[in-house]
């Protein structure tokens, strides 16, 4: 049968994401915070509940509500889903349509917490969350120090459910094929790619994983070692303490501390670093990456990469806390050198102009970002490097944004075949289709109905390595859910999209 692969791809997708609230696909830093208020309509017609507001009280919908899958449950708060009828109050991040209904994103129902758009949840490698929420005053910090579970190394199999409510897609696996996550899966963060060239599953996939086990208080996490056999990330490479080290006041020579998942991502202390006097001999020190949302005050810095440094004495106090958050220094004798490594996924995406990077820390003195004077920049590697004296708590990438690019070509050469989810998604009538190829490439891009049936070609012709962006105008199709197929090579990848009239 022609169309039977496609086919077999729709049915997987079908059986199992009839997600109700996660057709509205959104890139957190196109939403508009907004809080509104009324009476909430629940539509359960369909599979799983689909919800409403109506803020003036005239029976009809004004606002969708994105609550994400139907199986999602805040792990921090009591919060549950409205009844239709309810009075809420709804505080969440609203997208646009000129079209249809606007959406908003949930972040909070009734003043509790239902989730934080930009929580860094590569970095949870502990039982509890130790950290402080974004929309609750700012995050206190993600760095945990040398007090965390054990990783104990586990195999599980099932289906793979895909959170695509946020543009940093969540991973979970059921186990049991009721359509629960019974796990969720640690990839890392969006821009993490595995030198084996493995990519991240797709919703429905049967798949099988080897991580690390970490027990929580609500879903069981796995840091994904191997995916369907192939390689994603080396365990040893955690090292004792999650790539954190302990630095001693006597310590000879000088020793570095990384990022979990990003090892070109570094600090090095040398030796005679203990300022003397009162104070720690030791401190454990740790280094995170977070989404540049998660940094305190870096609200109009045009940050596209962000680092916290924890510094912890043996009682487990981070000593690079102030006023209960993020945010201290520290002043060493001695140098300590850095190493920050960027992504070209990360330029993109914040559209960074790579020629015009800057290094800024928090200065706790001064309550503002400061400048880093001497730094060295390796565009192919894709580092920034410099010394100092100080250790500041948060540290940023931030640049100039890019003034001229070609439409089918941004900033730099990609690591890998991606595509992203269409945007706006659901549509009337347009859509943009995004993806990027590291090498030249015969490249097809389809369009499918619900039946596997081709409804239109967009591209069918060679392209040259880069980032690509294409509108899909469906004006000549009906409402409903259509598939889209991006062919390079041998390689291949098949998202959804929805078209609501």
């Amino acid at each position: 049968m022609k169309n039977l692969p496609i086919i077999l791809t729709i049915l997987l997708l079908i059986a199992g994401s009839v997600f109700a609230q996660t057709d509205q696909n959104a890139d957190p830093d196109s939403l508009i915070e907004i809080a509104i208020q009324g009476v909430a309509i629940v539509d359960t017609s369909h599979n799983h509940s689909r919800f409403f507001l109506d803020e003036n009280n005239d029976g009809s919908a004004d606002y969708k509500l994105n609550f994400g899958p139907y199986w999602y449950y805040p792990d921090s708060s009591g919060a549950v889903r409205p009844a239709d009828g309810d009075e809420i109050t709804i505080f969440g991040g609203m997208h646009v349509s000129d079209d249809s209904m606007n959406v908003v994103v949930v972040y909070e129902i009734n003043g509790e917490f239902w989730r934080d758009p930009f929580e860094p949840f590569w970095n949870n490698f502990t039982r509890h969350k130790r950290f402080g929420r974004q929309l609750q005053g700012g995050a206190r910090g993600f760095a945990f120090g040398w007090m965390k579970d054990t990783l104990r190394t586990t195999t599980v199999s099932g289906t793979a459910l895909v959170d695509t409510t946020l543009r940093m897609n969540q991973f979970y696996l059921d186990e049991n094929g009721d359509g629960y996550p019974d796990y969720f899966l640690n990839f890392g963060p969006y821009w993490y790619v595995p030198q084996s060239g493995a990519i991240r599953p797709i919703e429905g996939d049967e798949i099988s994983v080897t991580g690390g086990l970490i027990s929580r208080d609500s879903l069981d996490a796995i840091v994904v070692y191997e995916f369907n056999g192939v390689v994603w990330r080396d365990s040893a490479s955690f090292g004792r303490h999650i790539r954190g080290k302990w630095f001693r006041k006597n310590m000879t020579g000088k020793d570095s501390v990384h990022n979990p998942f990003d090892p070109n991502d570094h600090f090095t202390v040398n030796q005679n670093w203990h300022p003397g006097g009162a104070g720690d001999d030791s401190l454990f020190g740790q280094m995170m990456e977070v989404y540049p949302q998660n940094i305190p005050n870096s609200s109009g810095q045009n940050a596209f990469c962000g680092f916290e440094v924890g510094l912890f004495d043996d009682k487990g106090v981070n000593r690079m806390w102030q006023n209960n958050r993020a945010g201290g220094n520290m002043h060493f004798n001695s140098s300590v050198k850095y190493q920050l490594h960027y992504s070209d996924s990360q330029l993109n995406v914040h559209k960074v102009d790579e020629e015009k990077i800057e290094v800024k820390f928090w200065d706790s003195g001064t309550n503002d970002w400061q400048k880093v004077d001497e730094v060295t920049i390796d565009t192919d590697d894709n580092t920034v490097s410099f010394e100092s004296n100080s250790v500041s708590s948060l540290i940023i990438l931030s640049g100039d944004n890019v003034t001229s690019t070609e439409d089918e070509y941004l900033i730099n050469l990609p690591a890998a075949f991606t595509m992203e989810q269409n945007y706006p998604n659901p549509f009337n009538p347009e859509t943009r289709i995004t993806f990027s190829l590291p090498s030249n490439s015969l490249v097809k891009l389809i369009i499918y109905n619900i039946l596997g049936e081709k409804v239109a070609v967009l591209i069918n012709k060679n392209l040259n390595a880069g980032y690509h962006s294409y509108n899909f105008n469906a004006s000549g199709l009906t409402s409903g859910v259509y598939l889209y197929e991006l062919i390079a090579g041998s390689s291949r990848i098949v998202k959804k999209m929805s078209l609501a009239k």
